[in-house]
């Protein structure tokens, strides 16, 4: 199955958002735990919760710039 949006810059903007958000690196991680049907299909697909992944990942690069 074909998706509508490219994971990478999907996760871009989740990251961004939860900067936006205030929310925490925990807190994100618990949003994103929220989601088993997508953790279930990455980890089918990828071996890994690669969505998870790359959202912390895109969070973490934007540490500092919203303070």
């Amino acid at each position: 199955m074909r998706h509508l949006f490219p994971a990478r810059p999907v996760c871009e903007l989740h990251g961004l958002c939860a900067h936006l958000y205030g929310l925490t690196r925990e807190e994100l991680a618990y949003i994103l735990d929220t989601f088993p049907i997508v953790r279930r299909k990455d980890e089918e697909k990828y071996g890994e919760y690669r969505t998870k992944r790359m959202v912390s990942e895109n969070y973490d690069a934007l540490e500092g710039r919203f303070e």
